[in-house]
């Protein structure tokens, strides 16, 4: 039940991340990485990399594209409750506060 002690989206969000803690701990769901194994995966792409010789939109979508895969690397080494508690807060901009209530946690 909402009881008005935090905001409204709050209490969503926290009603959702515990229907998805709750089917990823039925499966079981753990996806296998590791700083480790991602480290070597990174430096073993980085061999094999050339200079970006584009400019402009194109070197920006690359740049992006890049980003976005070195930070789905680092998100799936994290446990789940710890990959929630940054998307709550990176890409949300949840406080923390907010994200320990949405959790659960103190």
């Amino acid at each position: 039940d909402f009881r008005e002690e935090s905001a409204f989206t709050s209490w969503v969000y926290r009603i959702a991340c515990n229907h998805l803690l709750t089917a990823l701990n039925r499966k079981s769901e753990h996806m296998g990485m590791t700083f480790g194994f991602l480290e070597e995966r990174v430096s073993a792409e980085a061999e094999n990399t050339y200079p970006l010789t584009v400019s402009g939109p194109e070197r920006d979508l690359l740049l992006e594209e890049a980003r976005l895969d070195c930070m789905q690397g680092v998100l799936a080494c994290l446990e789940t409750e710890m990959r929630i508690a940054f998307i709550l807060g990176d890409l949300y901009g949840f406080t923390s506060k907010e994200g320990a209530f949405i959790l659960d946690i103190t």
